[in-house]
């Protein structure tokens, strides 16, 4: 297991720092997945701690985190902590744009006060990087990517891999004042990254095939690529899609693609997903009775195998609620660079997969924004 005297993460002296292979996600130190009973103990404050002490150099938060942001201020802002971690050594990367469930404000003046407003709370002159947080909420939609399906509503089928078939000048022009508003908020960022308010630009969402769309157009608009794209829950046992997108986003210029959400938001989870979540009864009910046949054939639990299938990619960012499940984190990335009982490991997987497959949900996205 991982300790605090030993890293299992390469930290890198190189600068500017590199980033670790697993991001600690903050919209764990919030109401979205914790109570307050959880919150006012010291679970954030010794998770962090944790994470950082075993290698791990970067937390990615956003506004419509609750008081994550704050949260985080609060730990990092304290001497003893300032003592063990320059600011140099990690990265705080966080999101703009989305305040609330249906709140969102992409406006210069509204992007650059987010910004403001983030460093403040989290007690830092920069930030690592700010992502425009689920552009597809704002962004137009007029290919009906966001209605979901099998690959993004790329193709029927659950085998599928991504055709976007090639990218042309469609994906380079604004269908009208969303995509407008967009722009202007990543134009209103990189103006704010000249000013050394912050290092990197991107964009963040689930329909990927939204995010590529946007990130051809940006590009085009404003000619200078985005430095980051945050895809969420697309590189998962049941939706591995990402994967196949990755040429075309590098055909935008992006520079680096993170992915996150490798148990799909709480889904691929043994407790099942949060009331909130899009997932409807059917994926939920299959994911709960594969979950207990891989327990039973197998000895392995839905997270682990999860897990062991998405962190792979080299930069992956994960919520934690306790140093226990940084621990796990921690394990499978030693598993994945030492790999062990593979033969049963892939069994398991594709007993997931091919579960999903028979119930028409493999390979499949939610409608986002979803009502």
């Amino acid at each position: 297991m991982a300790s605090q005297e030993s890293s299992k993460i390469r930290k890198s002296s190189d600068p500017p720092l590199a980033l670790s292979p697993i991001i600690l996600g903050g919209a764990t130190f919030s109401n979205i997945y914790n109570s307050d009973d959880d919150l006012k103990r010291n679970t954030p404050e010794s998770t962090l701690l944790f994470a950082l002490r075993n290698g791990i150099n970067a937390v990615d938060t956003a506004p419509y985190y609750g008081n994550s942001q704050s949260i985080i201020g609060q730990i990092t802002s304290k001497p003893e902590f300032r003592a063990e971690f320059p600011r140099s050594s990690y990265h705080l990367l966080t999101k703009c744009g989305r305040y609330g469930p249906k709140d969102f404000d992409y406006s210069p003046e509204r992007i650059r006060r987010s910004v403001e407003e983030s460093c403040t709370l989290m007690g830092t002159d920069y930030l690592d990087a700010v992502y425009l947080h689920d552009v597809e909420y704002v962004a137009e939609d007029p290919d009906g990517f966001n209605k979901g399906g099998h690959c993004g509503s790329c193709s029927d089928s659950q085998d599928a891999q991504l055709d976007p078939a090639p990218v042309t000048e469609k994906y380079t022009q604004s269908y009208g004042p969303g995509d407008d508003t967009v722009v202007l908020a990543v134009k209103t960022l990189f103006q704010l990254k000249k000013e050394g308010l912050i290092r990197r630009v991107g964009i963040s969402g689930y329909p990927l095939a939204t995010l590529l769309r946007m990130s051809h157009l940006i590009v085009a608009q404003l000619d200078c690529p985005l430095d980051l794209v945050m895809s969420y829950s697309c590189l998962t046992l049941q939706n591995s899609a990402l994967d196949s997108y990755l040429p075309y986003f590098q055909d935008s210029g992006v520079v680096q693609i993170i992915s996150a959400s490798p148990l799909g938001n709480g889904l691929l989870t043994s407790r099942g997903p949060q009331d909130w979540h899009p997932a409807p009864q059917t994926l939920r009910q299959a994911i709960k009775d594969v979950t207990k046949t891989i327990q039973t054939e197998y000895q392995l639990s839905i997270e682990h195998l999860s897990l062991l299938y998405s962190m792979y990619f080299p930069h992956t960012v994960i919520g934690f609620s306790s140093v226990e499940e940084v621990k796990t984190a921690l394990d499978v990335l030693e598993e994945i660079q030492n790999p062990k009982d593979t033969t049963r490991v892939s069994s398991a997987q594709a007993a997931v997969k091919d579960t999903l497959k028979k119930s028409g949900f493999l390979n499949w996205s939610w409608p986002s924004p979803s009502d």
